[in-house]
C-alpha cells in the first residue's frame, strides 16, 4: 500500500502534464479597447473581465497573456496556447480553431463572450451619410489588422488599409490618408471624447454589423469537446451580470 502511495506521489511531483492539467494558456488581443487592452501593464477590458469571471466557476486556471492579435492567432495555429479571445467567426480561423456549434448559424450565439456592434467613422463635417450600403463607403477604409470584417470588405472589392494600432487608424483618417474607418462602437466613442481628435470624428448611427465574439480553442489543444462546451456554457451565466458589461 505504501509503495503504491509513493509511486502516485512521484508521478504527481515529476510529471509536468499532471501539474499543468488545470492550467489553460490563453492569448488575448492587447489593443481592442474597451474589450481587451493593457492598463498599467495589466490585462483589462470588458471581455477580459467576463472571461475571468466565467473561469471562477470552473476547475481550470486561465493563464492569460495579452499580445498583438495576429500573434495570438499564430500561437493558436501552432498549439502553443490553448485558446484565444475575443474572436468573431472567420472561415480561415475555423481551420485551426474549435468554435461553438452555433457560431455560424445563430444571430447571437448562446456560447458567445459578448456581442459587439461595429460602426463606420468618418471626419466630422464630411457630407457622407452611411445608410447601410457597404459598397458606398468612402475608401480606403481603415481597419484593425487581421480583422474578419476586413476580409469581408476586400471580397466585395473595397479598398482596405489595415493597421495594428487603432490610434494610428484615427490619425490616418484625420490626415486624410484614409477616408473612413471601422471600429467597435465603444471604441469609436472613446476616440471621439478623449485625446487630440476628440469631437473631430463622425460616428454613423447605422451599424456596419453586430457580431458575436468567442473564446476559441486550438485544434492542437488538450481539451475535449465536452470540456470546451462546459467553458463556453459558463459565459451565458456571466453575461447576466450587467455590471461586467460597462
Amino acid at each position: 500500500m505504501k509503495r503504491k502511495l509513493l509511486v502516485s506521489t512521484f508521478i504527481l511531483l515529476f510529471n509536468p502534464l499532471v501539474l499543468d492539467a488545470e492550467i489553460i494558456k490563453i492569448c488575448m488581443d492587447e489593443d481592442w479597447f474597451p474589450y481587451t487592452f493593457l492598463k498599467g501593464g495589466k490585462n483589462s477590458g470588458i471581455h477580459f473581465d467576463i472571461v475571468q469571471e466565467a473561469f471562477k466557476s470552473l476547475e481550470y486556471t486561465p493563464k492569460i497573456v495579452a499580445k498583438p492579435w495576429k500573434r495570438c492567432q499564430l500561437e493558436l495555429d501552432h498549439g502553443t496556447v490553448e485558446a484565444i479571445f475575443p474572436a468573431s467567426y472567420k472561415e480561415n480561423r475555423d481551420k485551426m480553431a474549435h468554435y461553438p456549434s452555433d457560431a455560424v448559424t445563430a444571430k447571437k450565439s448562446q456560447w458567445r463572450i459578448n456581442e459587439v456592434e461595429h460602426v463606420l467613422v468618418t471626419r466630422e463635417g464630411d457630407s457622407y451619410e452611411f445608410e447601410g450600403d457597404i459598397l458606398k463607403i468612402p475608401q480606403p477604409i481603415g481597419i484593425g489588422f487581421g480583422s474578419a470584417f476586413g476580409e469581408t470588405l476586400v471580397k466585395k472589392g473595397i479598398t482596405v488599409s489595415e493597421n495594428i494600432s487603432k490610434q494610428k487608424i484615427v490619425d490616418m483618417l484625420m490626415l486624410k490618408r484614409i477616408n473612413s474607418a471601422a471600429f467597435a462602437r465603444f471604441q469609436a466613442e472613446e476616440f471621439n471624447t478623449k485625446g487630440e481628435h476628440a469631437g473631430k470624428l463622425k460616428i454613423h448611427n447605422i451599424p456596419l454589423r453586430s457580431k458575436s465574439y468567442f473564446l476559441i480553442f486550438s485544434k492542437k489543444g488538450k481539451l475535449s469537446g465536452d470540456e470546451r462546451i462546459k467553458i463556453w456554457g459558463a459565459f451565458s451565466k456571466v453575461r447576466k451580470n450587467k455590471s461586467l458589461i460597462y
